[in-house]
């Protein structure tokens, strides 16, 4: 009976100093940039830490958003003032890259394993632009982006505030 005790009590004391260290914890991040040719660009980020360690890595996008990014239509050249927003239920990294598209609008690239920065490509093709007489609107062909980390106005971190969309 009281090696049974002694067994069972060594069995938990290792279950409770293994458990924590295969915890995981999730917490947002933020990247803001450019695309090249004009516009502005801003990530949300799913950022996984895991406490054994404390390697982070980025593992799903929930925000994309491009700001005032040049169009060229087939009645003269416009702005796309803001697309996309909120990914519903976010774009699944695979070794840090994505990818996504939907209606016009095709987007992807990578992001570092610490969240710190992110470069990939975006295109739009054959955009109407709604509530105009502006039609067939394209980036005219895919355009380069790079972002870096940045935060939301609400921390004390050292890091920049991300300024497009007001920081949202």
């Amino acid at each position: 009976m009281r090696r049974l005790l002694i067994t069972g009590f060594i069995s938990l004391l290792a279950l409770a100093l293994v458990a924590p260290a295969a915890q995981a914890l999730t917490r947002p991040g933020f990247a803001e940039g450019t695309i090249k040719g004009g516009g502005q660009v801003q990530l949300g980020l799913t950022l996984l830490t895991k406490m054994q360690g404390g390697k982070t890595q980025p593992v799903r996008m929930t925000y994309f958003q491009s700001y005032i990014v040049p169009l060229s239509c087939d009645e003269g050249n416009t702005f796309l003032e803001s697309g996309t927003g909120e990914l519903h239920p976010g774009v699944k990294l695979t070794k840090g890259r994505f990818s996504y598209s939907y209606d016009n609008v095709t987007f992807g690239g990578k992001v570092t394993k610490q969240g710190m920065k992110a470069a990939g490509t975006y295109e739009v093709s054959s955009f109407d632009v709604p509530s105009s007489s502006l039609s067939n609107c394209s980036t005219d062909g895919p355009r380069k982006w790079t972002a870096h980390k940045c935060r939301k106005g609400d921390g004390k971190a050292s890091i920049p505030v991300c300024r497009a969309g007001g920081g949202s």
